[in-house]
């Protein structure tokens, strides 16, 4: 992946060159772009429906795949070459409605997945979004060579700004003093039951916790997201967003019993309510 030092390299990468010649075992990555002031005529709205029937026809050949692979790991390589031969194929410039732009991806729920992921804050030369990319890419690398592919859907990442919730791992960005933070959603993905998964999870979260940028923030968990191989992670939690921990846990003992611990269960107790902080006081 080539190091990007400024947001407009971003938008002016060759995104047809980069899809038609990108191979699964080299650093590339693909682009989507979502334009908000388009030109030319929106899409009719056949081509939503002739689309739906593509992308359930895609799902089908991922679920059959899905029971494949995970049986025969080895056999992961052949399936990105030729996930790569779709996606190649589906390379165009549309006008289509909004929803429909950014949540392109349909019958999602047809294909389990496991998934993790952190927000982090951008630095100015994004150095540190290359350096969590990197640690995906090397884990990846060193277990093929071992035969193993713990790691067979992809790494995404979607850029946004930073958050006032309080919870929100976006809210790291109200660390910088640069009212114009960007932050960035990073994650990996692999089909359910996928061998080996877990330690991999383990391996780039315990990496991903370390990469504090230049702003020496360090990045958060999102909390819909698999959370359970992060090493330490209620440590980690209270040590890099304690104080808003303790804001929530405030305004939510003004509206119910905390001692009946609504909206608690265990994993979520062992988290806010058993804290060594004692954060509930």
């Amino acid at each position: 992946m080539e190091k990007a030092k400024t947001e407009k390299d971003f938008g002016t990468l060759p995104i047809k060159e980069k899809m038609a010649n990108w191979d699964p075992l080299n650093d590339d990555c693909w682009l989507k772009f979502v334009d908000f002031k388009p030109g030319g005529h929106p899409v009719p709205s056949s081509y939503y429906k002739w689309q739906k029937r593509l992308d359930s026809i895609g799902s089908l050949g991922m679920a059959i795949a899905h029971l494949f692979i995970v049986n025969h790991p080895s056999c992961t390589p052949c399936y990105c070459a030729v996930a790569n031969f779709m996606l190649k194929k589906q390379q165009s410039s549309v006008v289509q409605q909004l929803p429909h732009a950014i949540h392109y991806r349909k019958f999602v729920s047809t294909v389990p997945v496991y998934d993790m992921e952190f927000a982090f804050v951008v630095d100015d030369d994004y150095e540190n979004v290359s350096e969590a990319c990197k640690v995906v890419y090397e884990a990846v690398k060193e277990h093929s060579k071992k035969d193993s592919y713990p790691m067979n859907v992809c790494l995404e990442m979607r850029f946004m700004g930073a958050s006032d919730s309080l919870l929100c791992p976006a809210v790291v960005g109200k660390h910088s003093p640069n009212k114009e933070v960007k932050t960035i959603y990073i994650e990996v993905l692999t089909m359910s039951r996928t061998p080996g998964w877990k330690d991999f999870c383990k391996e780039i979260a315990e990496k991903w916790c370390k990469i504090g940028g230049k702003k020496n923030v360090k990045p958060l968990i999102h909390w819909a997201k698999e959370m359970t191989e992060v090493p330490n992670l209620r440590e980690y939690l209270w040590e890099n967003n304690g104080d808003n921990m303790k804001k929530f846990l405030h305004h939510l003992s003004q509206k119910v019993d905390m001692k009946r611990r609504l909206f608690f269960n265990k994993f979520l107790t062992s988290i806010f309510l058993d804290s060594p902080s004692d954060s509930s006081s």
